[in-house]
């Protein structure tokens, strides 16, 4: 095989590849570096002269420096080259952005990434690819600016802004309460809730829900609920959420402090539905909630019952109206220890107290009484000299002796009275004798 037909052949070769690199909508570049940092463009395709908007020719004229600083930015000139003498000497591959002067006197900003290709004349060689990326630039410039506004907002407002990744289960937050919470970013949300432990455990729910109402599409314009969440240094804090559905990947909104109305709400509640001696729940309370949840609840069962001290006249007669308060104090606390946490529990007479007891039957209701009935017995030694503290109880069960809150109290009424009739002291139920 002769040369000449090889060099033909490699000009052709060099030619299609010139002309394929002139295609490309980014610039690539063949630069030299000597001793002192001096750089040479060894080769380039017509993308690279179109991100300042210079021809060869033109370029060349001002790259007489070795480092055109009428081309780079003046902010930029000394980073950048730093970054490229340490290229230089590692030649390991560089990623870097900054701007120059395009001809016209714009600036343009540049995404370059240079990696060592070898050794020419002495000098290493890199080759480089460069992206016009001022206008991606512009936008996340506009994005950022948005966010600081945001930021700032949230501050002057105390509020906090959120958003959701809902494919990432990932929540990020800023805001005046920023240094409150312990992380700004937060994996696995609603995924492991246990982790983060940002949420109430009561109100996780209230959150899951909240988001997923969103994710499904039911309201993607807003939704709104109120809910719990930790704060250093402050404990749990009510705060009040509103949120949109961006797109499909993400929802923001804000959480608005709102724990000092929710306990002056909390607290006036409290007045008028509390039974101002025992804290127990008051007549008035009892009536509404149970008519409520008994109208809620078709297919359950649930269980009334009515207490009442024995012969509490004889203790108030005969001891006097304090030692009276200490029997109803106790029998208050009895009755809280015995019985379920999401159980009613009120007084509605001066010795007469009304529960209802969720999802239990009959037979249950029943052991309950008389547990609880022990538990009294087991704590009143202390009175024992003065007065034998006993109830009798009525009880009636939904729906087999009414559907109603009336209907149910008079038969667990008529229970009580039956109790009291066959001795006191005892337990007696609505549906069949004791």
């Amino acid at each position: 095989m002769s040369f000449p037909p090889v060099k033909r052949e490699r000009k052709t070769s060099d030619h299609d590849l010139q002309s394929l690199l002139d295609l490309l909508d980014c610039g690539v570049v063949k630069i030299s570096f000597d001793g002192e940092m001096k750089r040479s463009v060894l080769w380039a395709n017509k993308g690279f002269y179109a991100l300042t908007g210079r021809s060869k020719e033109e370029y060349e004229q001002q790259e007489k420096s070795g480092n055109p600083a009428n081309v780079l930015h003046p902010d930029d000139f000394r980073p950048v080259f730093k970054k490229f003498h340490a290229h230089v000497r590692n030649r390991k591959n560089l990623h870097i952005q900054y701007r120059v002067f395009h001809k016209d006197g714009h600036i343009v900003w540049l995404d370059v990434k240079s990696c060592f290709i070898g050794i020419e004349n002495g000098h290493p060689v890199f080759m480089n690819v460069m992206m016009d990326i001022t206008h991606e630039k512009a936008l996340n410039d506009m994005i950022e600016m948005e966010r600081k506004k945001y930021v700032l907002l949230s501050k002057i407002s105390n509020e906090i802004i959120f958003e959701y990744d809902i494919k990432n289960d990932n929540m990020k937050h800023f805001g005046s309460l920023e240094r409150h919470i312990d992380k700004r970013n937060i994996n696995n949300f609603l995924k492991k809730p246990d982790q983060h432990k940002l949420i109430h455990p009561d109100d996780y729910n209230v959150v899951n829900d909240l988001l997923q109402k969103l994710i499904s599409c039911e309201n993607k314009i807003r939704q709104s609920e109120k809910f719990r969440i930790y704060i250093e240094g402050l404990g749990f804090r009510w705060h009040y959420c509103n949120c949109g559905i961006i797109d499909e990947s993400t929802i923001i909104g804000k959480l608005v402090d709102i724990h000092d109305t929710e306990e002056k709400l909390h607290y006036l509640n409290d007045l008028t539905s509390r039974d101002p001696m025992t804290r127990l729940l008051n007549k008035e309370f009892m009536r509404n909630r149970c008519a409520q949840i008994l109208h809620d609840s078709p297919g359950r069962k649930h269980a009334m019952l009515i207490i009442d001290i024995d012969d509490f006249k004889i203790a108030n007669d005969t001891n006097g109206h304090k030692f009276g308060d200490s029997v109803i104090h106790l029998i208050a606390e009895t009755l809280q220890n015995s019985f379920r946490s999401d159980d009613l529990i009120g007084r509605i007479g001066g010795d007469e107290f009304l529960l209802l007891l969720h999802d239990v039957s009959r037979e249950q209701a029943l052991l309950l009484a008389d547990k609880y009935r022990s538990a009294l017995a087991s704590v009143s030694g202390p009175f024992a000299s003065r007065f034998r503290i006993s109830n009798s109880i009525g009880i009636s069960v939904f729906p087999e002796d009414g559907v109603t809150y009336e209907e149910l109290f008079e038969a667990a009424d008529r229970a009580l009275y039956r109790a009291k009739a066959q001795g006191k002291n005892r337990v007696a139920s609505a549906s069949f004798p004791d």
